[in-house]
């Protein structure tokens, strides 16, 4: 076999296996392995998608708006205990026993966010014995409050029934009241609530929006399912080209399998 010829068949299988992964694999999912969480650690971007997300996190009057909101969306960026950083400073610093006590000290004094950061330390483990109830008894708390990430990561929680039942119904009360501030994550999973029926009622065409708005707001994981709405026509027309696009930033913004199936599509010519 020449070498022009073994090219040529290895280009013809990967563009065969490729477009079968991307037609039945790359839907979007919603079970726990699709959580999008704001505090894990997100896939390093290229300048480029960093540069768009940036652009995408302004103000601007052409700015999309999530669905149901009427005022400019939040960024959904982590707020600091009461104006004094100390407690996220030293957490960043990886001081996570100082942190704890400094948001513990906040915390007493009815701060939200404190509640928050000391629910993220127990949930990671950070300076203390993992504690999922403890998590869930802070984020619980700091919800309660108001805090705008305490509700989210509460969301998560039930959604998962991460030491505590499962509550998909609650689950979907805390990602809608998240997902109204603008909050992308929450926009993404409140999506996956619609899309699969568990927490909401199905409705492709509420799932697309919501989806479609954390994908604009550089959702990685929003990105890719939101190409797989686009390849099978869920609660969106069938476009080839939005396909194309929406699975190119998911690649641009580091996800593995996005990268690989974006690969396939520009070998095929699809899109």
């Amino acid at each position: 076999m020449t070498w022009r010829a073994f090219i040529t068949l290895v280009l013809a299988f990967l563009g065969v296996a490729g477009l079968m992964l991307f037609v039945n694999g790359s839907g979007p999912h919603a079970e726990t392995s699709s959580w999008v969480q704001t505090n894990g650690k997100a896939p390093t971007a290229t300048k480029k998608a960093q540069q768009r997300q940036a652009r995408s996190n302004s103000t601007s009057s052409h700015e999309k708006k999530a669905p149901g909101k009427k005022s400019e969306p939040a960024t959904g960026a982590a707020p600091k205990a009461g104006g004094n950083d100390a407690a996220y400073f030293a957490y960043d610093q990886g001081q996570f026993i100082t942190a704890l006590k400094l948001a513990q000290e906040a915390a007493d004094k009815g701060d939200p966010a404190a509640h928050t950061l000391i629910g993220r330390i127990y949930a990671e483990g950070r300076g203390v014995p993992r504690d999922l109830q403890q998590s869930a008894k802070w984020y619980a708390r700091g919800a309660e409050l108001g805090d705008i990430n305490a509700v989210f990561a509460y969301g998560l929680i039930l959604a998962e029934g991460r030491g505590i039942d499962k509550d998909r119904s609650k689950a979907a009360e805390l990602f809608e009241k998240a997902a109204l501030t603008g909050h992308p994550s929450a926009n993404y999973n409140l999506g996956l609530l619609f899309l699969s029926g568990k927490g909401k009622p199905e409705n492709h065409y509420r799932a697309a929006q919501h989806i479609a708005y954390a994908a604009e707001k550089g959702v990685a994981a929003a990105q890719y399912d939101l190409a797989g709405l686009y390849q099978n026509g869920t609660g969106v027309p069938n476009d080839a080209v939005q396909a194309s696009k929406w699975l190119s930033r998911a690649a641009e913004a580091g996800m593995a399998a996005a990268q690989f199936e974006y690969g396939v599509m520009l070998l095929r010519g699809l899109g």
